[in-house]
C-alpha cells in the first residue's frame, strides 16, 4: 500500500479499537427523525428501518427464523406502550431518532462494559413528550437517568395551535440532556427538569 492508504488503514484499526474496548462516556447529537410509514409485512425486512435495535441480532448469519435472534432491544419501549393498552400507537415508535435513542441508551449503560456515569444529549422530534406511544421509551429514560432536563423548543406548524419553529422545519422539537451520575437505580426515576421556550423563531435565535 502507498503511504496514504497506510495510513487509513492505521486510523480505521485504531478506531475498531477504541469502539470495542473504550467505554464510551457522552453520546450526542442530531438524529435524523423520520417515522416510517410503511407497517410491518408490507416490505421485506432488508428494507425496513431499525436494523438490530427493531429486527433483533442475528446468532447466524443467514437464520432460518426468527426464533434464532436475540431480542430486540426496543421491545423495551413497545411492550410497556403495548401493556398500557397504547398498542395502536406504537407504530410511532418506528421513527429513526426513536432507533438512535435506543441504541445510545444501551450503547452507554447497558452493554457488558457500562456501569457507571454517562450524558446523552440530543435534539430530536418532541413526538416522545407526550405521545402515548412512547410511554415506554419515557419509563426506560427515566430508568437510565439520575437526572433529566428537556427543554421544549415547539414548533408545531400543523396543529390547532401553531407555534413557530425556531428552524425552518414543520415538526416540533426538544433538547434533552439525561446524566447518569454513579451507578443505575432503575427503581429511583429520574428527577426531570422540564422548560417551554414559547415566542418567535426571531425571540428564540436572537443573540
Amino acid at each position: 500500500m502507498n503511504l496514504f492508504a497506510r495510513k487509513l488503514t492505521e486510523e480505521h484499526l485504531r478506531a475498531q479499537h477504541f469502539k470495542k474496548h473504550t467505554r464510551v462516556l457522552v453520546c450526542m447529537g442530531n438524529p435524523p427523525y423520520d417515522r416510517e410509514q410503511a407497517e410491518v409485512g408490507e416490505r421485506p425486512e432488508h428494507k425496513r428501518k431499525g436494523g438490530w435495535v427493531r429486527h433483533g441480532d442475528p446468532r447466524d448469519p443467514t437464520p432460518a427464523d426468527a426464533s434464532t435472534r436475540t431480542r430486540a432491544i426496543l421491545q423495551d419501549f413497545i411492550e410497556p406502550a403495548s401493556a398500557a393498552g397504547a398498542g395502536v400507537h406504537v407504530k410511532n415508535l418506528y421513527n429513526d431518532y426513536v432507533y438512535f435513542w435506543r441504541w445510545a441508551l444501551w450503547k452507554l449503560f447497558e452493554n457488558p462494559e457500562a456501569s457507571g456515569p454517562g450524558i446523552i444529549t440530543f435534539i430530536t422530534a418532541a413526538s416522545y413528550l407526550r405521545g402515548p406511544g412512547f410511554v415506554g421509551m419515557r419509563q426506560k429514560m427515566r430508568e437510565a437517568f439520575d437526572e433529566l432536563w428537556i427543554i421544549d423548543l415547539e414548533g408545531d406548524n400543523l396543529g390547532a395551535r401553531k407555534t413557530e419553529n425556531v428552524f425552518a422545519i414543520q415538526t416540533p422539537v426538544a433538547i434533552a440532556i439525561g446524566v447518569r451520575y454513579k451507578k443505575p437505580q432503575p427503581q429511583s426515576p429520574a428527577k426531570v427538569n422540564y422548560a417551554k421556550i414559547t415566542g418567535t423563531r426571531d425571540e428564540n435565535t436572537a443573540g
